[in-house]
């Protein structure tokens, strides 16, 4: 019966049925669990907490249930496949258990969450500065508060100032903290970003414990790439991508930020489609796009308006508006206008 069933309804399966033995012991009260799955659609069924399918969703209701009752915290993360084979579980299931853990490994190696893309790839930091064209400045855990914010230091109160004021300077920041601390780094980037207009963020994080911070990141930053595993500065054994997201100056009109602008959606999307192809460096498409003067990025990516304040001198509505076009009427394209019949009551 159960080979009739899909893999995705029998990966579950095992690991509500495991939950639920290690509950009866008594081993899962009030603890922090952390479930790593390669299964993209178990993964999204805890995550949201409902499937399309009945089956899956009746799982998904029990394991509810059982975080109620244990008072259980359970954190879904979805991994690469190819980390499956390596850390050992993938090869159980086919008899080998001679591989990763299994072997004597220690199973925490596999999941180097407390672990930033800098230090798992010092090549990373060289392929970025080679298309930034600008000095990349990498935050250390102790700068995301005050060099984060463009505080460079603070001057020394004299007679003409009673209290230190912070020496601001604008720049290009590079944040890089692991995967466990990266909702604390996305938040302390929003408030930068909203204090310092001027400044550009960078902010490179693996992709690992997405659930914590993945929505924070598409909310707080202009672009976001995935750079898969085997491309420059980011090797294959590295398993799943990283993922950078770029915080560009915020505008002083609308539509006030880059990802709100037309042209903005098609550029990041050729953008993607570059890292996918084979045989082709990206770093030298985003430098050219970082090379380019501001005034034409701007008309490349804005509609430009002659005229930011519509008006006549009547104080009505013209027609005839400096850099709008004008509604072609009837009369223009040669149709009369029906004259309007009195109605009858």
């Amino acid at each position: 019966m159960e080979a009739a069933e899909s893999s995705n309804w029998r990966d579950l399966t095992n690991v509500v049925a495991a939950l639920e033995e290690e509950a009866e012991g008594g081993e899962l009260t009030n603890t922090r669990v952390y479930f790593f799955t390669d299964n993209a659609v178990a993964e999204a069924a805890i995550h949201k907490g409902t499937s399309k399918s009945k089956k899956l969703l009746a799982l998904v209701i029990r394991l509810k249930v059982l975080e109620v009752k244990c008072s259980i915290h359970l954190l879904v993360c979805h991994v690469a496949g190819t980390r499956m084979i390596a850390e050992g579980g993938d090869g159980v299931s086919r008899g080998l258990l001679n591989e990763g853990a299994m072997a004597g490994e220690d199973i925490l190696s596999f999941i180097p969450s407390h672990l930033s893309a800098m230090e798992r790839s010092p090549t990373l930091l060289g392929w970025l500065n080679s298309w930034i064209n600008q000095h990349l400045e990498v935050l250390t855990p102790s700068d995301c508060c005050e060099l984060g914010h463009d505080t460079r230091g603070w001057t020394h109160p004299g007679k003409n100032c009673l209290f230190s004021r912070p020496i601001l300077r604008k720049g290009v920041h590079g944040w890089f903290p692991p995967p466990a601390a990266a909702d604390v780094a996305l938040e302390q980037l929003r408030i930068a970003r909203m204090k310092r207009q001027d400044s550009t963020h960078l902010i490179v994080m693996p992709r690992l414990l997405t659930p914590k911070w993945l929505k924070q990141l598409w909310k707080a930053c202009d672009i976001v790439l995935s750079v898969p595993a085997g491309s420059s500065g980011w090797p294959e054994d590295m398993h799943e991508p990283v993922l950078i997201g770029i915080c560009f100056p915020l505008l002083r009109f609308k539509p006030w930020q880059f990802r709100g602008a037309p042209k903005m959606f098609c550029m990041v999307r050729e953008l993607r489609r570059v890292f996918k192809e084979e045989g082709v460096d990206p770093g030298f498409v985003l430098c050219r796009m970082q090379t380019l003067p501001e005034d034409v990025v701007s008309r490349m990516l804005h509609f430009v308006r002659y005229s930011n304040l519509p008006h006549s001198p009547e104080g009505r509505r013209s027609d005839q508006l400096s850099g709008l076009r004008r509604r072609q009427r009837q009369d223009d394209i040669g149709l009369a206008l029906q004259e309007k019949q009195p109605k009858r009551i």
